[in-house]
């Protein structure tokens, strides 16, 4: 499971990345170490404009948000089958986290993993909204994961679905057919550069 993950670049830097997008009249002064689940963060809907988003899906039956969702099993389950479908969004990060067991220590190893050669990238995310108890409704997100390989699989055995440039634009087509798409994403390698970092 991926649940921290950074974004340390300014509004100009994410625009010149994301040729052609806009940013919401609301969004706020955004760059943080560390995005934790729950919180509002950065997110690229199909419209090419960035909102700030709810990380999180809640739905009535999770005890907690669920965060994560299974690239592999994402047509076969219903709460991510529809998402996956006709609300896909990018997840702008500059690294994202993961705890390493190791049998010697109690505590776990914590290691910053970015993508060589890229300052900005993005995530593979799906959107869902639900209904607030007052009447209104929050827009909220959750982030694909798959398989580990190579040295991702020494730290961790999952691993967000992260997205070349090309694949953007195929992702964020809501037109792309989902089994294609899927194929496309479990075959996608991107290399990765990791550093151990304190706790």
């Amino acid at each position: 499971m991926c649940g921290q993950y950074s974004f340390l670049e300014n509004k100009k830097a994410l625009l010149d990345r994301y040729e052609g997008t806009e940013l919401d009249a609301n969004l706020p002064e955004d760059e943080r170490e560390v995005y934790y689940p729950s919180q509002n963060n950065l997110i690229l809907l199909p419209n090419n404009k960035f909102y700030a988003i709810k990380w999180g899906f809640t739905p009535s039956f999770a005890k907690k948000p669920l965060i994560n969702a299974r690239l592999e099993s994402i047509l076969e389950k219903q709460t991510f089958i529809e998402p996956f479908k006709r609300k896909r969004c990018l997840i702008p990060a500059t690294s994202f986290y993961e705890f390493k067991e190791v049998d010697s220590q109690e505590k776990k190893e914590r290691w910053q993993i970015a993508v060589t050669d890229s300052d900005i990238f993005s995530i593979a995310g799906i959107c869902e909204r639900y209904d607030n108890e007052d009447g209104s409704s929050t827009l909220t997100y959750s982030m694909l994961t798959k398989d580990s390989v190579g040295q991702m699989a020494d730290i961790h055995h999952r691993v967000p679905v992260i997205l070349d440039k090309k694949t953007e634009k195929e992702y964020l087509n809501l037109n792309t057919d989902p089994n294609q798409l899927q194929e496309i994403l479990l075959t996608l390698t991107i290399d990765l550069t990791f550093k151990q970092v304190t706790n």
